[in-house]
């Protein structure tokens, strides 16, 4: 890891800081859904499994769909619109009620797992295969150390808010900044050989 980070300092930088910030931001989100549906909403076990079921097989198709958009229009452009709208979906169920709730949940598990699936492309083709395998490790430490602190930071901003619904929101607008890093520090890999985009050094 510490090799990766010496060859590919500005790579790692920019596949670390969008990984690190994207679940520092909406780990709290994830987790905290079923309660927020629960305690906020009156929900029942029952019915969140029910969305969550029906729901999620929707939401699971964000996959395919944004690994074949980007495949056909860019990663950079699909990897910024779905980091957009992820975080704006997050917010958006965490500050509605009604029945507005079921779709914008449905849309977060949607554009997440597709940005994800984008994200994961990236970091495959932005370093050579001697360090690919590094690579996917060294994503997974941020990732869990982003999570870990993003979890801990939403308890501090609730002794704050008083609300875990408004500190989640908080922490998730956060995650508006990871488009903005993509789109000014990735390179565009569609349609490019891998000896091109990441030359072994």
């Amino acid at each position: 890891m510490i090799a990766l980070i010496r060859m590919y300092p500005g790579r790692f930088a920019a596949i670390a800081s969008v990984i690190f910030l994207l679940n520092f931001a909406e780990n709290a989100a994830g987790f905290f859904a079923p309660k927020y549906f629960q305690d906020a909403h009156g929900w029942t076990p029952g019915q969140f499994a029910l969305m969550g079921f029906f729901g999620g097989f929707l939401g699971i198709f964000g996959s395919a769909f944004a690994g074949r958009l980007s495949d056909r229009r860019g990663r950079k452009p699909v990897a910024v619109l779905f980091l957009l709208l992820h975080p704006l979906c997050a917010i958006g169920y965490y500050q509605a009620a009604g029945l507005i709730l079921p779709p914008l949940w449905i849309l977060s598990v949607f554009t997440g797992i597709g940005s994800g699936v984008v994200l994961g492309a990236f970091g495959n083709e932005m370093f050579p295969t001697s360090y690919r395998s590094t690579a996917s490790g060294a994503r997974m430490v941020v990732a869990t150390l982003g999570g870990v602190l993003g979890l801990a930071a939403e308890s501090q901003l609730y002794r704050i808010t008083g609300s875990h619904w408004n500190s989640i929101s908080m922490l998730a607008a956060l995650a508006l900044l990871a488009p903005i890093i993509v789109a000014l520090f990735y390179p565009e890999t569609r349609g490019r050989e891998l000896e091109e985009i990441s030359p072994e050094r």
